[in-house]
């Protein structure tokens, strides 16, 4: 039986204003995020924003799509903006339908001149990797392609060695505090205004730290955030992992994920995994548990840490820990923990640290003392973190001292103490300077 895919030119143009369209939400401009779509536009590389479901992948390329027909005059119907999930589409399945697509696209809308391609959500559709490397190779110069997706899937296998060298890569993230302020219309303004709204920024910090950063959840109350993210999490769970991965276990997928995020802040022991998820199942093994966690990885649902020792320097992909890619997930699937606030708060600056940084470990000796992060940066210099709810006079010179052990190691690089409140400070131990920050200013900078 032949597939008989195809659509109309005025299907074809209601797809492509669909799927462009921004809708009536809120956005704000990112201009993290906005300005490098805009630079790689100069370029013939294939872009590719990355990232978890909803943190605003799609939002950044319509914002783009905004610019190019606002501000450069380019003319919308050169521009083939596909939303992959759009209802009009359900019997695309495959590159073949695609290429029908797009040829129908260009033979009764677009004009001459160059094209802009750009592929939202298009995991789904198989062997799509093909399409693209078709396009790159047939004319590079005049397709200017950028692709959205779910799952780090979209740089591997085929597609990745097929164009290695021919693709650059953005991961997008859940709001910073910076950007959920901004949605709040509460843009930073410097210090003294800072002060001056301070009650009102520590209360938004608050729930910045509980309720997390996915754009769409900052406007709702507990209950309902809570019910999103479970929404979320839901259809992460089913289209980017037990379909794609064709999970037979759904129930021990999703205990694994509980229980990885329920301990954020501690290095996870397989076997005791193991021990505490098991069902009665004979099939709950070491290699089962850790590949559910590859899987979320992959969907960007969480990031592994691996363990540093400063003193013989070497990496160590035991015992890593992981950590959730929104602190709304903590909040909402977290269970049987005592220590909640402490894990939403260290995994809040395990976040804001890898918006900037790629090297980044949890330090431990032989001894099982350790510092939270060591971020590796070039030149032998090494910045070091600490996180602590609350310093006082219990835990001042733990936490002070675990610098002091790395720093005879790693001398170079800054030491950070990151606290929920209180003042900035630099506090002294043997000869190790230590800065200590409130999350507030870690979170937006000096």
């Amino acid at each position: 039986m032949t597939n008989s895919f195809y659509l109309t030119s005025n299907q074809i143009r209601t797809l492509l204003v669909e799927s462009a369209k921004l809708g009536g939400k809120k956005n704000i401009d990112r201009p993290e995020y906005l300005n490098w779509v805009k630079k790689q536009s100069e370029n013939s590389f294939i872009k590719v924003l990355v990232g978890f479901r909803r943190v605003g992948k799609s939002t950044v390329l319509k914002q783009f799509y905004k610019y190019l027909v606002e501000e450069q005059n380019f003319p919308e119907n050169n521009i083939f903006f596909v939303n992959f999930e759009s209802d009009i589409l359900l019997r695309l399945k495959d590159a073949t339908n695609l290429r029908k697509l797009f040829d129908q696209y260009k033979a009764q809308v677009a004009g001459e001149g160059k094209l802009f391609i750009f592929l939202d959500e298009i995991q789904n559709v198989k062997g799509w990797e093909k399409f693209v490397r078709t396009l790159y190779e047939t004319d590079s110069q005049r397709y200017n392609i950028y692709i959205t997706g779910s799952n780090s899937s979209l740089l591997s296998s085929e597609f990745s060695s097929a164009l290695s060298g021919r693709s650059v890569e953005k991961m997008v993230h859940p709001f910073s505090f910076k950007e959920y302020l901004v949605y709040k219309d509460m843009p930073i303004e410097g210090e003294m205004w800072y002060q001056k709204n301070k009650e009102l920024v520590d209360r938004n910090l608050n729930a910045y730290l509980k309720f997390g950063g996915l754009p769409e959840s900052v406007d709702l109350d507990q209950e309902t955030n809570a019910e999103y993210i479970k929404s979320v999490f839901n259809k992460v769970l089913m289209d980017d992992i037990i379909k794609r991965f064709r999970v037979k276990n759904p129930a021990l997928l999703e205990d694994v994920f509980k229980y990885a995020i329920s301990n954020v802040n501690h290095p996870l022991n397989m076997h005791a995994v193991v021990k505490e998820v098991n069902l009665g199942l004979t099939s709950v093994t070491v290699p089962t548990i850790k590949k559910y966690l590859a899987m979320y990885q992959k969907s960007n649902a969480v990031s592994s840490v691996y363990k540093f020792d400063w003193k013989t320097k070497r990496i160590f992909n035991k015992l890593s820990k992981y950590y959730a890619v929104d602190n709304g997930l903590i909040s909402t699937f977290a269970v049987g923990t005592k220590e909640l606030d402490a894990m939403l708060l260290e995994n809040l600056v395990y976040n804001q640290l890898a918006r900037q940084e790629t090297k980044i470990y949890y330090g431990r000796d032989e001894k099982g003392k350790e510092i939270d992060f060591v971020v590796l940066k070039p030149n032998s210099e090494c910045k070091k973190y600490q996180v602590c709810w609350q310093l006082d006079e219990k835990n001042l010179k733990r936490e002070l001292g675990n610098f002091d052990l790395v720093n005879k190691y790693l001398p170079d690089g800054e030491n950070i103490l990151v606290t929920m409140g209180g003042e900035e400070s630099v506090e002294q131990v043997g000869d190790t300077k230590v800065r200590v920050l409130p999350l507030v200013k870690f979170l937006l900078g000096d």
